[in-house]
């Protein structure tokens, strides 16, 4: 097979931090069968930033001017000159071999689409994130935990996160690319696309980014509030089946907490459902938490995986009221 040339798309509003740390990481490649086409709304940062780069000439700057993610994916896929679009987070960067190890696993596999783990960066030591992180790898926390974790294993998924999404360019224009109407969930939309006809995507645990993580509970819960809601969005677009139907736990756990405020059920009715979901994570989080010499910190860490699934559940009711109901919730999903 030929040298493969790989277009690396990063949307992103402004530059920022983690950006940076990701730009140098590409600066420091020697690898020349790449290109990084960067999306933000205004573009003067950007390319004062890039102007001091040793490789700036692999860069490519394209102004958008919103901030739809979806678009600008899109937008960067139309303007790209490689065979093979990556999909990277501008808050997220790849780890020393990771355009390596895409390249082998095109050239000796042939995968059309294929994705890797996004896994905590080093230097993100704060308790936020690690517990955030702690979450997302958590069975129990919900979703897909490959996605978090690098495991020597062989895998296909029909789902994966476009902070590390590798994928041919014909196919990804075949399939009808990003639904810009979405955000999040855009991502999910895509792989439905993909398994719609016949793809699934294989994991990769050598082809790796670290992805920084919310850095306050705030962000964190508005996250999965977003996610809730337009996962039950996509679930209803393209039908509920035994594999989605568990996304709607957290919304059905959360219906019965706050019915238990209007007396529907016995004054200890809230006190019991509460206890029946803590007692079990903290048993399970006591054992798992290896970084934390203090296992007292379990059960605090439960309350956040508590609080965590009750923001995810509000997510999914609100959609669902907008949909029937027809409320306006329009600031609350923008936020």
């Amino acid at each position: 097979m030929s040298k493969i040339f790989y277009s690396i798309i990063i949307p992103y509003i402004e530059y920022n931090e983690y950006l940076d740390i990701n730009i140098k990481k590409f600066d420091n490649n020697n690898l020349n069968n790449f290109e990084i086409l960067l999306l933000p709304n205004k573009r003067s940062e950007t390319d004062l930033r890039i102007s001091h780069l040793k490789n700036k000439n692999k860069f490519k700057v394209i102004e958008t001017s919103i901030s739809n993610p979806s678009y600008k994916r899109n937008l960067g896929a139309s303007k790209s000159i490689g065979e093979y679009l990556i999909f990277i987070d501008d808050d997220a960067y790849p780890e020393k071999n990771w355009l390596e190890e895409i390249d082998k696993e095109i050239k000796n596999n042939y995968l059309k689409v294929f994705g890797g783990p996004s896994l905590l960066p080093i230097e993100q030591k704060e308790f936020i994130p690690f517990i955030s992180d702690f979450f997302y790898r958590s069975w129990y926390g919900g979703g897909n935990t490959l996605r978090y974790k690098s495991i020597d294993i062989i895998a296909e998924v029909d789902d994966w996160p476009s902070v590390n999404l590798i994928i041919e360019k014909k196919l990804f224009f075949d399939i009808g690319k990003y639904d810009e109407k979405l955000y999040p969930g855009e991502d999910t939309d895509l792989c439905l696309k993909l398994k719609k006809k016949g793809y699934l995507i294989k994991y990769n645990s050598k082809v790796i980014v670290r992805h920084f993580r919310r850095n306050s509970i705030k962000k964190h819960l508005i996250q999965l509030f977003k996610y809730g809601y337009y996962r039950s969005y996509i679930i209803l677009k393209y039908g509920v089946n035994l594999n989605n139907i568990k996304a709607f736990i957290p919304m059905f756990f959360t219906i019965s907490i706050l019915v238990s405020f209007f007396k529907v059920f016995p004054n200890n009715y809230l006190v019991n459902l509460t206890l029946l979901y803590l007692v079990p994570i903290t048993f399970l989080n006591f054992f798992k938490i290896q970084k934390i010499k203090n296992k007292l910190m379990s059960p605090i860490i439960s309350i956040f995986f508590l609080i965590s699934h009750i923001s995810y559940g509000l997510g999914s009711i609100i959609f669902f009221l907008k949909k029937f109901f027809d409320l306006k919730f329009g600031k609350i999903i923008k936020k």
